[in-house]
């Protein structure tokens, strides 16, 4: 498909709506996690369609192999993807800002009860939760690219290879991380334009 038969490109997302979007993910996913993971998935592809699965995936993978906070650099590759620079900007304000002042909220208030029986117990049980979620979205993670067809059994046997390796040799953590990305982008290739944007507010909701 050339240039000329794609259309004209689909603009960005207002930035006021760009803003709504990230200060509604922040508010619910103070602490980071696999669920602030959930919330961006939920909002920025199946709700907003602002990026599509391939395109997240990516970015959370490039997010994982540089040097930082995950979340942090994956919010600003999002908001750079969604909106350009302003978009960056608007991205780690909206999600940044609400999510330190809940925590420091939530942080003044535990030295109040922390010596509450209930409240260790309920700290005890966040691990497994995390665990949890944290499985719940590698699976997310391995569906979103997978093919279909025979394609799926080359990703699953990439993917197989890949996690063997990392067991078997982990000192060469960074030699499989580069084989991985060029075997993936060799498999994957182009991925498609992400949906055009709906008027659906899912802060709203």
């Amino acid at each position: 498909m050339t240039s000329a038969d794609a259309g004209p490109p689909v603009p960005p997302p207002s930035l006021a709506a760009q803003l709504r979007v990230w200060i509604g993910i922040g508010l619910q996913s103070f602490g980071g996690g696999p669920a602030t993971l959930l919330l961006m998935r939920r909002y920025l592809i199946r709700q907003r369609g602002w990026i599509d699965e391939p395109a997240f995936t990516l970015d959370w993978t490039l997010a994982k192999t540089t040097p930082g906070i995950t979340l942090i650099g994956l919010t600003a590759l999002l908001g750079r993807r969604i909106g350009g620079w302003p978009g960056l900007v608007v991205a780690l304000v909206g999600l940044l800002v609400p999510a330190v002042a809940i925590t420091i909220l939530l942080a003044a208030g535990y030295t109040v009860i922390r010596d509450v029986q209930v409240v260790g117990q309920a700290i005890d049980g966040i691990a497994p939760v995390t665990i949890g979620l944290t499985l719940a979205m590698s699976v997310i993670f391995v569906r979103s690219t997978l093919r279909a067809g025979r394609g799926a059994v080359v990703d699953l046997a990439v993917l197989a290879v890949v996690l063997v390796a990392g067991f078997m040799a982990p000192q060469t953590s960074v030699v499989i991380i580069i084989a991985a990305a060029a075997i993936g982008w060799a498999i994957l290739g182009e991925a498609a334009p992400p949906p055009p944007e709906t008027d659906h507010d899912p802060v709203a909701d």
